[in-house]
């Protein structure tokens, strides 16, 4: 559908959760993220005929949007100074979209906002594991810096 669509099937139910009975009934989520909400739209309208299309008469589907969170757009002016800095300090860096609840969200809504991340240690991320290397933590406390001199100057 899209590149740079991702979902993932998070939590899951299964019930009789044991090794050699037939589940009766299986409850999953499905977190789905892009920064268009055409795709989202998209992927929503196949997820809801895939889960709803006629097969066995002896097994019945639904799907059910739990929440659904607007996408947010971060400066474009921001996103291309920030991105010119880490160029001028050698940093490799890309820009990507964020589906995550963070508090730009709301920010967005009143002033021009971006985000810096700095690298998940196997890309591990908002798990026990994750971790990020001491010299990747000063590289984005560096862009930080720089990032606010020029916004301030």
């Amino acid at each position: 559908m899209n590149p740079d669509l991702t979902f993932t099937v998070g939590e899951m139910h299964i019930s009789p959760n044991t090794s050699n009975v037939i589940p009766g009934l299986v409850t999953f989520t499905v977190d789905c993220r892009n920064s268009d909400e055409a795709v989202l739209d998209q992927f929503e309208r196949l997820l809801q005929q895939t889960v709803t299309a006629p097969g066995n008469q002896r097994i019945t589907s639904t799907a059910n949007r739990w929440a659904k969170s607007d996408v947010t757009r971060l400066d474009r002016q921001l996103l291309e100074n920030n991105q010119a800095i880490a160029n001028q300090l050698g940093f490799k860096s890309i820009q990507l979209a964020s589906g995550a609840g963070h508090d730009s969200q709301i920010m967005a809504k009143h002033t021009r906002t971006t985000m810096i991340f700095v690298p998940s240690i196997n890309g591990i991320s908002h798990a026990p594991a994750e971790n990020t290397s001491q010299e990747d933590l000063l590289r984005g406390v560096e862009l930080l810096a720089a990032s606010l001199h020029q916004q301030a100057y």
